[in-house]
C-alpha cells in the first residue's frame, strides 16, 4: 500500500516537473514550487473588473472591452494645389517618436492658442524645408473614428474640426474656423493621434517627399 502511495506521489511530481532522479525532499519543494506559482498566475483573477498591479496583473488592456471610438489630432500640410496631407510625427511635431509626438501636440491643442499656434509654425517650417513643394499652410485638425471601420477600409473619420491654421500668406487661412477651441479633453488618455488611426493622424500614410 505504501509502495502505491509513494509510486502515485512520484508521477504526481513528474507531472509538475520534478525530476525522477530527485528525492523526496526535492519533489516535495518541487511540488509546493509548483503549487505557489500556480496560485500567483491565477491570483489576477480575483481582482476587481479593470484593476492592474504589479508584478502580478489581470492585464485589463487586453481582457476589458475597448471602447472603438477613437479621437485624434492631426497634422496636416496645405498644398499649394489645395490638397491637404497628413505630416509624419518629425514634421509635425519636432520628433520621430510617435508617442512623444502624440504628447506634444496633445498638450498643444488642449493648452492654449498661443501653443497651437508656435507648433503649427514650427511644422510649417520644417515641412517646407523638407518637402520639394513646399506647402502653403499648416492645419491642426480634431478627427474622431470608428476603429472597426477604420480597418475594413472607411478611412473617412465620423467627425472632423479644423482647431488652427498658420501660413505665410495672412489670407491663406481666411475664411476657416481656425483657433477653435479642441474638443479633446485635457486628460483623455485615448486622444492625441497615436492609435492606429491616428497613427493615419501621426502621419504614417504621409507623403515623405512631395
Amino acid at each position: 500500500m505504501g509502495g502505491t502511495r509513494r509510486s502515485k506521489w512520484v508521477s504526481c511530481a513528474r507531472l509538475m516537473g520534478v525530476p525522477a532522479a530527485a528525492g523526496p525532499v526535492q519533489r516535495v519543494a518541487g511540488v509546493l514550487a509548483f503549487i505557489a506559482l500556480t496560485s500567483a498566475m491565477l491570483w489576477p483573477l480575483t481582482f476587481a473588473a479593470g484593476t492592474d498591479s504589479f508584478p502580478l496583473s489581470s492585464f485589463p488592456m487586453f481582457a476589458t472591452a475597448r471602447n472603438p471610438i477613437l479621437e485624434a489630432v492631426s497634422v496636416h500640410a496645405v498644398l499649394p494645389s489645395g490638397e491637404r496631407a497628413r505630416l509624419p510625427p518629425g514634421l509635425a511635431a519636432g520628433t520621430p517618436e510617435v508617442l512623444q509626438a502624440r504628447a506634444l501636440i496633445h498638450r498643444a491643442v488642449t493648452t492654449n492658442r498661443q501653443t497651437m499656434e508656435v507648433l503649427c509654425r514650427k511644422a510649417l517650417t520644417r515641412s517646407q524645408s523638407a518637402w520639394k513643394l513646399p506647402p502653403i499652410a499648416v492645419e491642426l485638425r480634431y478627427e474622431r473614428y470608428d476603429a472597426r471601420a477604420y480597418y475594413r477600409g472607411q478611412r473617412e473619420p465620423l467627425k472632423e474640426k479644423l482647431l488652427h491654421c498658420c501660413a505665410d500668406q495672412t489670407d491663406t487661412c481666411s475664411g476657416s474656423n481656425a483657433a477653435q477651441p479642441s474638443p479633446l479633453s485635457e486628460h483623455s488618455p485615448r486622444s492625441g493621434g497615436a492609435a492606429r488611426p491616428a497613427q493615419a493622424s501621426q502621419g504614417s500614410a504621409s507623403r515623405g517627399n512631395v
